[in-house]
């Protein structure tokens, strides 16, 4: 038998509140929960997503010009008068 999400949480918030688990047991209860909320978000995680958004945006201000550039009439170029 699987345990649940539920049970898990509910197990961790037990031993989190608890006064007769050890300190270090509680302090463990406590991040692994914050974890399962998202509290804690590592290092990596944060700047991948800081460069996705950078490459998103860049990627957009490309197609924007392009789109501008070929929404602009196009002028022929100027020849040089001798």
């Amino acid at each position: 038998m699987a345990l649940k999400r539920e049970e898990i949480e509910g197990e961790l918030r037990r031993i989190a509140l608890s006064d007769k688990e050890r300190t270090a047991d509680r302090l463990r209860a406590q991040e692994l929960a914050g974890r399962a909320i998202g509290l804690f978000v590592d290092k990596s995680e944060l700047s991948l997503t800081l460069f996705e958004e950078l490459v998103l945006a860049a990627d957009r201000k490309c197609r924007e010009a392009n789109e501008q550039q070929a929404a602009s009439p196009q002028l022929p170029p100027a020849t040089a008068k001798a």
